[in-house]
């Protein structure tokens, strides 16, 4: 088993590893299948991890990435505000913020978290 559920940061590295697979391979048809098994295997993890420890702001930033995969992009703007809130200083969460918020066309509001 690839997942050991008392280590979330060996978790929240293989749910990484998945998600830059899944990255890697977009525009390919030929894995459509392989690509929504490497999502649903990186969305799994985190959201366990969640489970475990409500805290963990990395894996409630890979929660919100998947809530713009699916197209949820207020509970996307939810989640990244939250981490947002909690470390002020992780600069993936502003972007993925920003990010979320041009998809809401809040311009004005993406603008700002773009800046920070």
């Amino acid at each position: 088993k690839s997942q050991n559920a008392s280590d979330p940061y060996a978790n929240l590295a293989i749910a990484d590893i998945a998600h830059r697979q899944f990255k890697l391979m977009e525009g390919s048809r030929e894995k459509k299948d392989e690509r929504r098994i490497l999502f649903e295997k990186f969305h799994k993890i985190s959201h366990s991890i969640i489970e475990k420890d409500a805290r963990n702001i990395y894996a409630a930033n890979n929660l919100g990435v998947a809530f713009v995969h699916f197209q949820k992009l207020r509970e996307a703007k939810q989640v990244f505000s939250q981490v947002q809130n909690a470390a002020k200083e992780m600069a993936a969460v502003w972007v993925n913020l920003a990010h979320t918020y041009v998809g809401l066309r809040q311009y004005p509001n993406a603008l700002s978290a773009y800046r920070h």
